[in-house]
Formats: structure tokens, sequence, C-alpha cells
């Protein structure tokens, strides 16, 4: 019989085969999940989990279906003996059971950060349970379509005529592609419509498009949950800034372990040795043009604020080794290594706010010394650091012992010890006793203007957090985000009744901010206002154009008043509140 050849042939090699995958599939996962948890609950890992589970549910229903038909079609032909009988049902068998025990494994996760906090063994391996499954189905699938076949009755065998391609190729085209009709079928789809003598037939769509539409649907829905619902995936400007912080932690760690590198971007200030060997070089090459005290002659005055070309560390240090000969001052690169240039720059910055015999006039620009570059930055981050017992006040050190003296503090503190002074290491160290007491003054201060009882229904602003809260009796009924003052124009303090409102307000600009913000913008073009959607109007309510008026002789202040009308992009917005 043509099911018995089969099984001989083809199921019982190809299920011995799917056992032996999905076993060894089941032993990886297990492999898997022994390393530990992580302790947040990954949902890549539990979508992936729950997606093998019911893939496995549906593997052994259709092993049991396939146990029940394969009885029937050995009952009725009652032949192959016992031996392939036992050996079918025991291969499905284990074959549906290997396939629903496979999933109990996977449970665990590695975090990563490529495949949805999964590392990339556990990612691989869910994989492949569920690709072994599917292939499992579809196998499963095609097996009871096959073995169901045999319990109809025989067809009449096709012609010997046809080529096995031809006949293959038809199937296929037949069921994936076309799904098209016989041609002495046709009139069993044909329409009723009729253009010009065209008749119409009631073709199905092609199986490919309607396969390729389903399959674009469930890949929509897994997009959706990688990219959005579970946030696991990363969008293009993430992935960018995700290249470039891999980019700078890479730049970091080539640069930790090129100390030694000295350029116009990277200057230490050297230690007590090297300002003392840049000393002996700046003496005896540069005191012709700046003097051995830096009082200048010929040079600049190296002891004031004013530089001609900035006065930062890297700044000085590019200066000596660039030169600038159209104003006299020659590169010296030649001459000096990078290591003398950093030592006779970290001299030159010690010179600052000394008292030279014969000052020369200063020259250049005002030069604000950035923190991370300032000797007296340095020395009060010194003092900083005593009072955390980790150096003596009034040490000397270099670049290096500070970074050193950095970390041990933010060891103390218990934050990243990187040894950088950041932002938020300069809070941590301005935070000291007195501040804090500061802080709590100023917080008493604010509690002891507040009313000795609030009323049943108030408003409150919190200037500091930026957020406005609605209460009635004891409950926030309402909140919202606010815009505050800047600290140069900050926004007062104050403890009002609201005594009316107004809808779509106009705003009358204060003569502070006239003053301040718009009369320079009025003086460098009248199309200021325009731009800023604001109006001018004289004393006595009439419009005046902003090109008609001589700004040039106002300095502290104009004869008109700025308004802007109401709507959406007012300042004061579409609601606005009168205090009593």
């Amino acid at each position: 019989m043509h099911f018995l050849h089969f099984i001989k042939k083809k199921l019982i090699p190809v299920a011995a085969f799917m056992l032996i995958t999905c076993t060894v599939m089941a032993q990886n996962t297990g492999d898997a999940s022994a390393k530990p948890a992580t302790k947040n609950n990954n949902l890549l890992a539990i979508l992936l989990v729950v997606t093998a589970v019911v893939l496995a549910f549906v593997i052994w229903g259709m092993g049991q279906a396939l146990i029940a038909i394969s009885r029937q079609v050995i009952e009725k032909n009652n032949a192959g003996g016992k031996a392939i009988s036992m050996a079918l049902l025991l291969c499905f068998s284990l074959l549906s059971q290997a396939g629903f025990s496979q999933t109990v494994t996977p449970a665990a996760a590695e975090v990563s950060a490529n495949y949805g906090r999964l590392s990339a063994n556990n990612f691989y391996a869910f994989v492949g349970v569920i690709m072994v499954e599917i292939f499992a189905i579809f196998f499963l699938a095609f097996s009871i379509k096959r073995i169901y076949q045999e319990l109809l009755p025989e067809k009449v065998p096709r012609t010997l005529q046809e080529a096995k391609l031809g006949k293959w190729w038809a199937g296929l085209d037949k069921k994936f592609f076309t799904k098209a009709v016989a041609v002495e079928k046709e009139a069993d789809i044909m329409l009723d419509h009729n253009y010009d003598g065209i008749r119409e037939l009631d073709n199905s769509l092609p199986p490919w498009w309607k396969y390729g539409f389903m399959f674009t649907i469930v890949v929509a829905f897994i997009y959706i949950g990688y990219f959005h619902a579970f946030g696991s995936g990363k969008n293009p400007t993430e992935e960018y800034a995700d290249e470039m912080e891999k980019a700078r932690m890479e730049k970091e760690v080539y640069e930790a372990n090129n100390k030694d590198k000295v350029d116009e971007k990277n200057v230490p200030m050297a230690d007590a040795n090297g300002i003392k060997a840049g000393q002996a070089l700046f003496e005896a090459n540069c005191v012709a043009c700046h003097l051995k005290d830096g009082g200048g002659i010929v040079g600049p005055n190296l002891t004031d604020d004013y530089w001609l070309h900035k006065g930062s560390l890297n700044d000085i240090y590019k200066t000596i080794k660039m030169g600038y000969p159209d104003k006299g001052m020659q590169p010296w690169n030649g001459l000096f290594t990078s290591m003398q240039i950093s030592q006779i720059s970290s001299y030159i910055k010690t010179l600052r706010g000394t008292k030279p015999a014969v000052a020369k006039a200063p020259q250049g620009d005002l030069y604000t010394e950035d923190k991370k570059d300032s000797i007296l930055f340095v020395k009060k981050l010194i003092i900083r650091l005593s009072e955390s017992a980790i150096t003596e006040k009034n040490t000397t050190v270099d670049s290096l012992q500070l970074a050193g003296l950095v970390k041990k503090y933010q060891q103390q503190k218990k934050i990243n010890a990187d040894g950088k002074i950041s932002a938020s290491l300069l809070r941590m160290l301005n935070m000291t006793d007195i501040e804090k007491y500061k802080r709590i003054a100023v917080t008493l201060d604010r509690y002891k203007q507040l009313p000795d009882t609030m009323p049943e229904k108030y408003v409150l602003v919190n200037l500091p957090g930026f957020y406005l809260q609605v209460w009635d009796a004891d409950t926030i009924v309402f909140t919202s985000k606010v815009i505050c003052g800047k600290p140069t124009t900050s926004t007062p303090f104050i403890t009002s009744a609201i005594s009316n409102m107004v809808i779509f307000p106009t705003w009358t600009v204060p003569t502070s901010i006239i003053k301040k913000e718009m009369l320079p913008g009025l003086k460098k073009s009248p199309g200021y206002l325009a731009r800023k959607g604001l109006n001018l109007y004289n004393s006595k309510g009439e419009l005046i154009d902003p090109y008609t008026v001589n700004w040039a002789k106002y300095s502290k202040g104009i004869p008109y008043k700025i308004q802007q009308g109401s709507g959406d992009d007012n300042a004061l917005g579409v609601i606005k509140f009168n205090f009593d």
C-alpha cells in the first residue's frame, strides 16, 4: 500500500530526525536557563516562552490526531505487522511529547543590549526552539493530510504521460501562485458583467498574495511589540546614540592608555618639577619679550587677565607651539618638544595674579578662566576635599594626583569613581554643612510666610519644582507644569487671593523687559516687534509703525507701549489670573 511505503521510506526517518532535533534543542535551552535570571521581567523572553508553549500545545494536539488516524489506517489495511505499528506510534508519541516538553526549560534570560536584554546564546536558543516547533507543525500537517488520504476511496491514477516536473509545477501553481480554475470549469465562476464582449471571472486572490498579506500582519504585530509595546528594539536615533556613546567610551579608553600624549586638546597641568623646568626654559628663551617676571615689554603682560589669543592652558600651548608670526610671535615647535611646551605653558599659568616690577598695560580681551583649567579652582577643590578628610588643605598636587584624590572622594561617597570633575560632582562638593544650613533656613523662611491655616480650596505653585497643584481640602485635584523666571528675572513670591480671571488676555510688556531685552533688538532691526508678534502704541493708544521711530536715541526707556495681542501664542497663555 502507498501508506506503508510512505511510512517506511519517509515518515519514520523524518520523525526520528524530529525527535533527535527537539531533544537537542531542549538540551540547548536547558543550558541557557542555567544562567542566572535578571531581577526584572524580560518581556521579550516572556513573549518567546509563551510562543514556544503555544506551539508546543499545537504540536501535541496534532501529534495526538496523527496517532489516531494512523491507527485507523493500520486497522484498515491490516498489514505491516506489529513492529511497524509500534514504531509509528512510538515515534509520533515521543515527537509530540518532545515538542511539548522542550519549551519548559528556556525560562531565564541573561541581560544583553543587543537582543532585548537577552544574551545572544539565549536568544538564538529561543528562536531555534520556535523554528523547530514550526517545522514540526508543518511536518505533522503534511503527515496528517497524507495519511488521511489513505482513508478516502482510491482515486483513478493519473495518466502516466504527465511529466513529473509538470505535475509538481501544476500542484505548486494551484496551491501557492494562481489557484486557477480549469478552463472547462470557468463557466461556474463567470460573472454577469459584460464589457464589450469581455466577460469577468470571479477568480480567487492568488494564494501567494494572501499568505504574504497575512505574513505582513504577523510581522506588524511583532514589530509593534518589539519596538513600541515592550521597548526592546531601538529606532535609528537610539542606535546612533548608542554607537556614539560606544565610540566615546572607546576614545576615553584610548586616551586613558595614552596619558603621555600632549597636544592642543590635551595639555595637563605640570607638577612642581615640571613647572620648575618650564620656568628654566622660559627664562632662557622668553625674557627678551616678556621679561623674567612676565610683566611684558615687546610681548604682552602675562600676569593680568587679558589675553590676545585666549588664556586657557590649551590656548597658551597652541600659541607657543604654532606662534603668530604676523604679530611677532614665532612658532617654537621646532625648538621644544611637546612636553617642554606643556611645561612652559604651566609655568605661564602660575604667573597670573603676580605683581611684576614693571607691568605692561593690558592687551587683548578679558579672559574668564574655565573652572577645569583654573588654578584658583584647583585650590578651592583641594579645600573641599580636605573638608571630607581626603587630603590636607594646603596640599600641592599635579593633575594625576588630583584625579586620584577626586577618585578617593567618589569612592567615599559611593558614586562612580572615575576621577573626573563633572557638574554632579561639583554640586556634591558644594553641598557643605553650611550650604545645607542655608537651605534649611530659606525653606523655613518660606514656610513661615504661609498662612497659619490653609483655605479649603487653594492653588500652590512650587517654583523650584516647576509645578502647580490645585488643592480641595486635603486632595490634589489638578497638577500642571509651570514656567518660572530666570535667576536674573526671577518669579516673585506671593500669597494672595485670586480675584478674577481673564480669558485670552493681552500682554503689556513691562518697562524692565523693554529696556533689557527688546530695545537692543529694536536698535538692530525695527522688524523685531513683528517677528515677536508685538505691536507698538503711543500714549493715546494709536498704533505706531516701528520703522518710523529713531530707536538709536533711546537708552533708558521708550515713550511707547508694547503689547502682545490675545491668542494661543500670548506670553500669558489663554487664561490670566488676577490677584487682590
